[in-house]
């Protein structure tokens, strides 16, 4: 009888040792295809990663959820713009465009683009002007005490005075600037 039950539990040993070892088993098995298939993922957005490229909020937020963010320098906005600018070269550009406008040789819509950009680039080479001067680093807002005053609209009282928006007045000073530019008259704004 001792027997018996010896060898009973032995095998309810071995049997929570079987079930044991396939459950393991079975969560090993899932634990390689979760990584295997982060890992593709990953490897699927790293590939989509080109220098002065996009990359969506989401898809940086899952880069760096798993520490791959650290690998990558990223920026957003004007600075990312400007940086992008600045690694221009003018004469390459002007050189590429040349090139492919000789391939294309007809008048299609291709050819277009390329003419008004290679036109743009030389217009830009010509001048010595630094493509990165087109970003604004500073925008110069006026206080509104220092802003020009003007009658409300449909105001009647001459009392009624009120200052101009920022954007009226810009728009203001750049009307006055291209017409002084237009007749050549001192910029006197």
């Amino acid at each position: 009888k001792n027997n018996e039950q010896a060898q009973l539990a032995i095998s309810e040993v071995e049997l929570n040792f079987r079930k044991k070892d396939t459950a393991l088993a079975e969560e090993e098995k899932q634990s390689i295809e979760r990584t295997t298939q982060l890992f593709d993922r990953l490897m699927n957005l790293a590939k989509n990663i080109v220098q002065l490229g996009f990359l969506s909020e989401d898809e940086y937020d899952e880069l760096d959820s798993y520490g791959a963010a650290s690998f990558l320098e990223v920026k957003m906005g004007a600075e990312a713009i400007l940086d992008a600018i600045q690694t221009v070269n003018l004469d390459k550009e002007s050189a590429d465009l040349k090139k492919q406008i000789f391939e294309v040789k007809n008048k299609n819509s291709k050819y277009v683009k390329l003419t008004k950009r290679l036109k743009l680039i030389d217009g830009l080479r010509s001048a010595k002007v630094d493509p990165s001067w087109m970003i604004f680093r500073v925008l110069p807002v006026l206080p509104p005490d220092l802003r020009p005053k003007c009658r409300p609209r449909g105001s009647v009282s001459r009392k009624r005075w009120t200052t101009i928006s920022t954007r009226r007045c810009f728009r203001r000073i750049c009307g006055r600037w291209f017409s002084c530019q237009a007749e050549d008259l001192p910029q006197a704004t």
